[in-house]
């Protein structure tokens, strides 16, 4: 959930980056009206954009195993 959006609409997307780092990065398609808020609100694409997010999870499991080579 974006507060800068709606306090009241949940949207689900996975998480892009490895937990290595601190960020987490989500790569989101524009395809309804609520992505499209987010893209005019996120600016330029290829420019780092930074908005506050409530998250809820993690559901399911990871798509790797982080500590070995198998998928």
């Amino acid at each position: 959930m974006i507060p800068r959006l709606s306090y009241f609409q949940w949207h689900p997307f996975s998480v892009a980056t490895c937990d290595i780092d601190k960020n987490v990065e989500f790569y989101i398609k524009n395809l309804g009206d609520w992505t499209k808020l987010l893209f005019d609100l996120a600016g330029n694409p290829g420019k780092p954009t930074v908005l506050f997010a409530y998250l809820d999870g993690p559901y399911g499991s990871h798509s790797i195993a982080v500590d070995s080579n198998k998928y």
